[in-house]
């Protein structure tokens, strides 16, 4: 398999015309209804799929100006929205006590698995289903399909990319995605512990992170330097010989201007030629 894949945005490229539709799937066993919004490129011909994770109190809304490039390049995506880690973490008045308590509800360990069922719920329904509303599901290649993420779904990203959090053991790994894109990553500060932990991901990945993300504006040194190596983690920790890349940005409203797009104008694009994931 080649090393290089179709997930790495670049700038100035108009997005093509694609078709929308939402739903609210249910997972019978689970209890549990996963929202979902789906775009497909413009045409009938068959598309690769990215299956998105938002981060904490996202939406299927969330990634336009990603949505809008994928489908460009001929790749379906399919947000989803995770129930326990949403917008509803945010909404609301609360005390800023209120806020702490949900926002660590919002990222407790059984919703990062939540999500990851989520995900692995969606693509088992992407090649069952033949169609929802408008769009032709039938179109989606679901054995070629690319996972995506950002901050806590990131944390999604790197446990079913094939993270190890024993370092010996990858539990939540699952080998139906060709490739990953982490954006906004996390992971230990120990060097030895990342690469460890994230050294045996075989698959194409690629990190997107700024090198102070989250970090408050009033941070010591020692809090800058910290969040610095755990962003940075999985970008340091997995193969080399793998793609990937980090935006080391001042913070992660810098990112938005140097990691992405600063206005509707200059909407990201999809490097030509990287289609190994597809092979």
């Amino acid at each position: 398999m080649k090393t290089a894949f179709t997930c790495l945005a670049l700038l100035l490229a108009a997005p093509a015309a694609a078709t929308m539709c939402d739903a609210v799937w249910r997972d019978g066993p689970r209890g549990r209804d996963v929202p979902v919004r789906i775009n497909l490129p413009d045409g009938k011909q068959k598309a690769p799929a990215v299956i998105w994770s938002p981060g904490l109190g996202g939406t299927r809304s969330n990634a336009a100006r990603w949505v809008a490039a994928w489908t460009a390049a001929g790749i379906a995506v399919i947000r989803l929205e995770h129930p326990g880690s949403d917008a509803a973490v945010y909404r609301g008045p609360a005390t800023p006590q209120e806020r702490d308590a949900r926002v660590r509800a919002g990222i407790a360990p059984e919703q990062v698995l939540a999500r990851i069922a989520d995900v692995g719920f969606v693509a088992d329904e992407l090649a069952r289903r033949p169609s929802e509303g408008a769009c032709d599901l039938t179109r989606i290649e679901s054995d070629h399909l690319a996972l995506a993420g950002h901050s806590m779904g990131a944390w999604v990203v790197q446990a079913m990319a094939g993270q190890r959090p024993d370092g010996e053991h990858a539990p939540l790994i699952d080998r139906r995605f060709r490739a990953f894109v982490a954006m906004s990553s996390s992971g230990p500060a120990d060097a030895a512990m990342a690469k460890a932990q994230f050294g045996g991901i075989g698959r194409p990945l690629l990190v997107i992170t700024s090198n102070a993300d989250g970090v408050p504006a009033n941070a010591s040194a020692g809090v800058v330097a910290d969040q610095r190596v755990r962003r940075l983690s999985l970008f340091t920790g997995a193969p080399a010989h793998r793609p990937m890349a980090a935006r080391r940005c001042c913070n992660w409203t810098a990112a938005t201007t140097c990691c992405l797009p600063a206005t509707p104008a200059r909407p990201p694009t999809i490097w030509p030629g990287r289609t190994a994931w597809r092979a």
